[in-house]
């Protein structure tokens, strides 16, 4: 089964997607005031209530539904980015992010304390708005990561789509065919265009160990790394280790994962010491 977090104005989408997709069981959530099902595949619920997730989730468990995907459209009409729109305060700028960022760590949250068993496909879907991309997906963009880095159940993928796509029922329902289909894989970011799913890569670069770089560092040196669980810092705490047996402290927002105790333990295999904090700096 899968979840859909969008508000359903037109019933053409989720009857051509049920169509498409009939061996799978496609479940609806829109955004409300209050938590309320309708029937088996409709649900409402309020989006900055943690406790609604939880109930949601809690309910789809005593059904026995394998969830294998929750797609989630982050509404246009919350964006910070709007050109001409002026905020009075920091407050209504924090109102509006909480209606985006917020509302997906209460979900990610509800999904850990569920204990799910088997991994999930989490895609973040970001329409573009007056030709921009809305401020908060940078926002976004580094708390879909800290979600995979903070639970290896969750398999998030940050989506950007053209402006049109919300708009039109055959591109959105082009796009949800694809995510259902779960033909993406193994990317953080996409850019969804013109029919297209575009992935972005990260080609690995050798770093040599120069007289330049000497100068840099020094054998046995002390080196703090914030975002101590990220791809950068793990790839600059293995160049650390490797050739200057570096003492390492790692720094980073989320508990330290089975997949970083482990990093951690090779660090220390090659000569280094290696201290782990949980700390937003």
């Amino acid at each position: 089964s899968l979840l859909i977090f969008y508000d359903v104005k037109d019933e053409y989408i989720s009857q051509q997607l049920q169509r498409q997709n009939s061996s799978k069981k496609i479940i609806y959530v829109k955004n409300s005031d209050r938590y309320e099902k309708d029937n088996d595949i409709n649900y409402s619920v309020d989006r900055n209530n943690p406790t609604d997730y939880k109930i949601l989730l809690a309910d789809l468990q005593s059904k026995n539904f394998f969830l294998e995907a929750i797609i989630y459209l982050c509404s246009n009409s919350n964006s910070l980015m709007d050109k001409n729109q002026s905020y009075e305060n920091a407050n209504e700028l924090y109102l509006i992010a909480e209606q985006t960022i917020f509302s997906l760590k209460h979900l990610q949250q509800a999904f850990y304390e569920a204990k799910f068993v088997k991994p999930i496909s989490f895609y973040i879907l970001v329409p573009m708005r007056n030709g921009y991309f809305p401020l908060e997906y940078s926002l976004l963009a580094g708390f879909s990561n800290s979600i995979i880095n903070a639970n290896d159940k969750i398999k998030a993928t940050l989506i950007h789509l053209d402006e049109d796509v919300c708009s039109t029922p055959e591109l959105l329902i082009n796009l949800l065919d694809e995510l259902i289909s779960l033909k993406i894989t193994g990317a953080y970011e996409v850019k969804y265009s013109n029919k297209s799913l575009y992935q972005s890569r990260i080609n690995k670069l050798s770093i040599t160990n120069t007289d330049e770089n000497k100068k840099i560092f020094r054998k046995r040196g002390v080196y703090l790394l914030a975002g101590g669980g990220g791809k950068i810092s793990m790839s600059i705490a293995l160049y650390l280790a490797t050739n200057y047996q570096a003492t390492l402290v790692l720094a980073g927002r989320s508990t330290c994962s089975d997949l970083l105790s482990d990093q951690i333990i090779k660090f220390k295999q090659l000569g280094s010491n290696v201290i782990y904090c949980q700390a937003d700096m």
